[in-house]
């Protein structure tokens, strides 16, 4: 089924038709003929994807879910290993790529570049402010989500642990305060020692020990597979800004193909259990259906989750907050699906690093096999982002560190010019 968007696509591609003039000339040479050219139905927007294959962050402008030109273009081409997932912050314009080499997390600063071509119509492109700030070291992460208030989530394969950045820890590191090899790790066993405490009113609850606004720069690990059955070899992660989805790469069937939890997860109101160990943060599992689950993305009702189905490439979709059971194949046929994205409205988009593209799949209604459609094509497409001219990033100006090459272009020109006129 059509969401209502891509009905009035269906119904302009149908119905639009232009005037042609005739070789004949004359009065009748104006005569009508049908063409299939669809208007800008979608916002204005832009797919980002990465490619550990091809050790680059790539863009290309969309129009009606499909890649406007057919070709990507370069938006970050040097200095990484495998970038694997990819997140971006659409209010702040901030984009964060996990490094699967290189161990860390980057962050660049994206902008939008407006001009005109040579016919005079505004042309955009996409490009990075050449600040790279490195928020994340030394952890084996693939999967990367940032918050609606810029919070940083990632999974750990190695440590088998779901782990948060707060925002303002990252501006401190932007800022040069301290670096992401200062960062300390509050274990899960820590916050609910911590928790433990306060309730029991050894600490007044004024203390930064028991909470995790910690003046030491900090990673809290918020769900760790040591004390929580729900993590085994945690996978993609996405977050509505309270709670927080994970897939686990490994015994999904018994651990969670999707689990749900919280940003902050409150610890329980009782410390230990009967063998006296530590009880695990709260988590809910929303569906069991396979054993390994890749890219996790969140809609407004639903969460959907990438996976190898009976041997073919699906995108599952279950209800967000509703432990339900029941899960839907919304896209089926795939090679190796992997990262996926919301655009905010009613469209998926999902990377296939087995078929080398992007896809598009409509979300709007519990529909089993949506029909795909090909964004774009780029070899080892792994994770996906995306950005529309609704988003408040859209606005932000270029740095000073992305505009003062051009600047100081120009300033040599009017020297050299003053020079020759002295």
């Amino acid at each position: 089924m059509f969401s209502a968007t891509r009905f009035r696509i269906f119904l302009a591609v149908i119905f639009a038709a232009h005037a042609t003039k005739s070789k004949a000339g004359g009065p009748d040479s104006f005569v009508w003929k049908p063409e299939f050219l669809a208007p800008q139905l979608t916002p204005k927007e832009f797919l980002i994807i990465s490619s550990p294959a091809e050790k680059k962050i790539v863009y290309t402008e969309l129009k009606n879910f499909k890649s406007l030109t057919g070709r990507t273009y370069p938006l970050v081409d040097s200095g990484l290993g495998e970038p694997c997932g990819v997140s971006l912050d659409r209010d702040r314009g901030n984009l964060y790529v996990a490094d699967r080499q290189a161990r860390k997390v980057f962050r660049y600063g994206v902008r939008v570049i407006k001009g005109e071509d040579n016919e005079g119509k505004e042309v955009i492109s996409l490009a990075t402010d050449a600040n790279r700030l490195t928020v994340v070291a030394g952890r084996d992460v693939e999967w990367i989500t940032v918050t609606y208030t810029g919070d940083l989530l990632f999974s750990d394969s190695g440590s088998k642990s779901i782990n948060r950045v707060k925002s303002d820890t990252m501006d401190k590191l932007a800022s040069g305060e301290f670096q992401a090899a200062d960062l300390q790790v509050v274990s899960e066993k820590q916050m609910e020692a911590n928790a433990a405490a306060l309730a029991s009113g050894s600490v007044d609850g004024t203390s930064d020990e028991v909470t995790d606004d910690t003046s030491t720069p900090s990673i809290f690990s918020v769900y760790e597979g040591s004390i929580n059955s729900h993590v085994t070899t945690p996978s993609g992660v996405a977050s509505d800004g309270v709670r927080l989805y994970w897939g686990n790469g490994l015994n999904g069937k018994a651990s969670g193909s999707v689990v749900l939890g919280q940003v902050n997860p409150k610890p329980p109101q009782v410390r230990g259990n009967a063998s006296g160990g530590i009880q695990p943060n709260p988590a809910t599992l929303l569906a069991n259906n396979v054993d390994a689950t890749y890219g996790v993305a969140k809609s407004a009702t639903m969460v959907f989750y990438s996976t190898i189905y009976e041997d073919s490439g699906t995108v599952f979709g279950v209800d967000a907050q509703q432990n339900t059971g029941n899960v839907y194949a919304f896209a089926q046929g795939l090679s190796e699906p992997r990262g996926l994205v919301w655009d905010g409205d009613n469209t998926m988009f999902v990377a296939d690093q087995g078929d080398n593209a992007v896809y598009s799949f409509p979300v709007g209604r519990l529909v089993e096999a949506s029909p795909l459609t090909k964004a774009v094509e780029f070899s080892g497409a792994f994770g996906v982002a995306v950005l529309t001219e609704q988003d408040a990033a859209w606005e932000l100006k270029p740095s000073n560190a992305a505009t003062w090459k051009p600047m100081f272009a120009w300033f040599i020109i009017v020297v050299f010019t003053l020079m020759r006129s002295a």
